[in-house]
Order: structure tokens, then sequence, then C-alpha cells
């Protein structure tokens, strides 16, 4: 393989990386919605805490993420984390109600408690109000050593793209019947 297909090759694979994380947001928050109907909330919230984590959503699929992911945790018994979630909702935009039609009466009163501790647009943890952005810098932080490692590669080796001359026997002739 030449050098220079090996950095065509390198450039298509990161360009596949990088709208691949944007695109996929979309589609694996609905993934996760399925799962959520199926009640498989642990791999609902799976795919919530990774599509949150690589910031890469959408305002309005960024709060529809958080409202899954705070349905998750309440279903799993995990009622700080799902008000935690929720006080995420509301951050993003406090105007936001969840529907009274969908939500279970435990998933709506732990919003309500979550409204009258954050209904300043708030979080119940300081250490998590800006939104989360450092898991935005791990994330653009390892696809640039992703990106590093593959360009690398794809330099080394050979003198120009000319073929080195080998020791190996050629291929043997094929049976005759």
């Amino acid at each position: 393989m030449t050098r220079r297909s090996r950095a065509v090759i390198v450039a298509m694979l990161v360009v596949f990386v990088v709208t691949g994380a944007r695109a996929g947001g979309k589609d694996d928050l609905t993934a996760a919605e399925e799962r959520f109907n199926r009640a498989d909330f642990m791999s609902a919230l799976s795919i919530v805490n990774r599509i949150t984590a690589e910031g890469s959503l959408s305002k309005d699929d960024e709060r529809d993420a958080f409202a899954l992911k705070a349905r998750c945790e309440a279903e799993l018994g995990n009622r700080a984390d799902a008000l935690d979630a929720f006080c995420r909702v509301i951050a993003i935009e406090p105007g936001w109600r969840p529907d009274k039609t969908l939500y279970t009466p435990g998933e709506l009163a732990i919003f309500e408690e979550a409204l009258e501790m954050c209904g300043d647009g708030g979080s119940t943890d300081s250490k998590r109000a800006d939104g989360g952005s450092g898991k935005k810098w791990w994330f653009l932080g390892g696809g640039v050593v992703v990106a590093a490692v593959a360009i690398l590669l794809a330099g080394g080796g050979g003198d120009g793209g000319e073929t080195p001359a080998s020791d190996l026997p050629g291929f043997p002739d094929p049976p005759v019947e």
C-alpha cells in the first residue's frame, strides 16, 4: 500500500468518525427510547449517558436525553440521580414540563421536587452546574489522539511508494489432475 493510499484511507476514517459522532446522537436517543419502552432501563441509561457525555446533541435532543435519563434513574430507584437529571432538563429549558399521560406518578413527583429545588435553572450538584462541558473536552481530546495515531501509522514505512524486494518465494503452481 502506498503512502498516498494510506493517507486517503486515514482521511476517510477521520471524516467518518467525526461525522458519525454527530449524526449518531439522534439515532442513539431513539434507540435509548425504544429500550426504555421495553423496560430495559439499564441499556437505555447506558446509551443516554454516552450520548450526553459526547456533547454532540442539539438543545432539544439534550433536553429529551436528560428527561429520559431521569425516567430511567427513577425506574431503577435512583431518586437522587433522577432529581439531578430533571434539574438538568430545567436548566436547559425552564418552561419544559413532562407529559402527564406518559410519565408515571413517581416520575412526576420527582420532577415536581426538582422544579422546587432547581426552578431557577440551577443544578442539585454545583460541580455539574457547567452543563458537563468537561466531558466534551475528554471526548474531543480522545478524537484528536486517535486521529494523530492514525496519521502517524499512515505516514510510516516505505520510501515513497517503491515496493521492497522480497525474499519469499512466489506461489506454487496449481495441482494438475
